[in-house]
């Protein structure tokens, strides 16, 4: 009877995935794959959290891009594959789960305002109930791929592997884009087919010089391989070659930089060098800092001189909107739509929004800016809990860029903590400025890989050297002992 058991369980999940991958057939001939698939990377993540961190913080935000539908309705893969693995973790091991933190509670907070308000909205008949899914879990979203990445980094070791992901991965749009570029094959309309979501109509993606990778719009592409290329820039800057040789960093630098001067977008080619040199500060190096982005900033003028030099006659190139303005043709017209199209709703909008999406009778359906996006979908309640998650990440960001480099004990050296903590908290620095001229929190490409890339490396608190230092008493002084008497 003992051994007649394990081989009736065996017939039962055969027969069960029998049935499985008959049903899953008959809806989509590549379905069987998938669930294979499926069940090894939640397999792997029961039994390592580590790996999905590595999903989370490498794949998740690379593919954030790709649009919704594409395997299952309504969804994106990246949320797919962010719900797997943060399920699998949440039933993997509990006892490895760290205490929480004030940015845990930051974001709850966060990912709770963001849905309370979009189901309100929902309910009220402002905005569809499909909304709730695309706009008010986005915020939720979010919090899982803090606490996984968080969660799924327990040792230096941990972030050292999950970081040489990361720049890995970010190759693979970087290369995308550049190929976009250079106009390989039919390359632009193949992607073109897998990001279209409603940002930028396909004749204006295919008729632009600025390269979009596998993101629905250039902001979103340029957004996401800023981290990488800060990142990379800040391990080279300090000498660490934890992550990767000298040599693949520096190629990981060239195809990401390259993809971002590419995608041409003024905000952050400014934001670019000013998070660096903000990292280079907190390392210590600021003038070798200046030195490298000087370097980089000339190689990027010779490889492309003239998409540089378009894009700055473009932004002094006035339209019928824009005429007799001095400043860049974009910031005028952004002016424009603010003092038009969203201004006059604010105070209408201040207490709960006015829905999930920008209202219909607007000119220009965007708003062009992260806090008119906020009021409108929640008001001045979902402006402050955003503020209060990114500001209390920016503060743990801080601590852990001042720490004391050195060895833990357990688990090997710390500067790489340090060095993407120092990364984190210059693209910090500068969000609030980039956030006035493009929703780069509520749109893919950035937020996915920023709160994913910070969540590895502030996982856990900054190290103290003092913490683990063993106190070995002195032993006391014996007293002088008086000369024999001689007699």
């Amino acid at each position: 009877m003992t051994g007649l058991r394990p081989a009736l369980l065996l017939v039962a999940g055969a027969a069960v995935a029998g049935a499985v991958v008959g049903a899953s057939s008959s809806v989509f001939w590549l379905a069987p794959v998938a669930l294979v698939v499926v069940a090894a990377l939640g397999w792997a993540v029961w039994r390592n959290p580590v790996v999905g961190a590595v999903v989370v913080v490498a794949f998740v935000p690379a593919l954030a891009g790709l649009a919704r539908g594409l395997v299952v309705p309504s969804l994106k893969v990246s949320e797919l594959l962010l719900a797997l693995c943060v399920a699998a973790m949440l039933l993997s091991r509990p006892r490895r789960w760290r205490a929480a933190t004030g940015v845990d509670a930051a974001m709850v907070v966060l990912a709770l305002t963001g849905l309370g308000f979009a189901m309100y909205h929902a309910t009220d008949g402002s905005s569809e109930l499909e909304s709730v899914l695309r706009v008010g879990l986005q915020p939720t979203f979010l919090l899982m791929t803090w606490w996984a990445a968080s969660r799924g980094v327990v040792s230096s070791r941990d972030l050292v592997v999950v970081l040489r992901w990361m720049l890995a991965v970010s190759v693979v749009p970087g290369l995308l884009a550049v190929l976009q570029y250079f106009d390989v094959g039919s390359i632009g309309q193949v992607l073109v087919d897998l990001t279209s979501d409603g940002v930028l109509d396909e004749a204006s993606r295919l008729e632009s010089d600025r390269v979009t990778g596998p993101f629905p719009i250039w902001h979103s592409l340029g957004g996401y391989l800023l981290v990488p290329v800060v990142l990379a820039a800040t391990l080279l800057l300090r000498g660490d070659r934890t992550v990767m040789p000298r040599g693949w960093l520096l190629l990981v630098l060239l195809v990401d930089l390259a993809a971002l001067v590419l995608a041409v977008t003024v905000t952050l080619l400014l934001w670019l060098p000013v998070a660096f040199l903000v990292a280079a500060a907190l390392a210590g190096r600021l003038r070798r800092g200046l030195v490298m982005t000087l370097v980089l900033a000339a190689a990027a003028l010779l490889a492309f001189p003239q998409v540089l030099t378009e894009r700055v006659e473009e932004q002094q190139t006035q339209s019928t909107y824009t005429a007799g303005g001095v400043l860049p043709q974009t910031v005028e017209y952004r002016l424009l739509v603010w003092e038009r199209d969203y201004l006059p709703l604010v105070d209408e909008a201040a207490a709960a929004g006015l829905g999930n999406d920008p209202p219909t009778d607007v000119v220009f359906g965007s708003t062009e800016n992260q806090y008119l996006t906020f009021v409108l979908r929640g008001g001045v309640l979902l402006v402050l809990a955003a503020v209060v998650g990114v500001g209390a990440i920016a503060v743990r960001a801080w601590r852990h860029a001042r720490a004391p480099d050195g060895t833990r004990p357990d688990d090997g050296p710390q500067s790489v903590a340090r060095s993407a903590a120092m990364a984190t908290f210059g693209i910090l620095l500068f969000l609030p400025a980039a956030l006035m001229v493009w929703p780069y929190l509520t749109n893919a490409g950035l937020s996915q890989i920023l709160f994913a890339f910070a969540g590895a490396a502030l996982a856990r608190e900054p190290w103290r050297a003092s913490r683990f230092a063993v106190h070995v008493p002195t032993p006391a002084r014996e007293p002088a002992r008086e000369p024999a008497l001689q007699g």
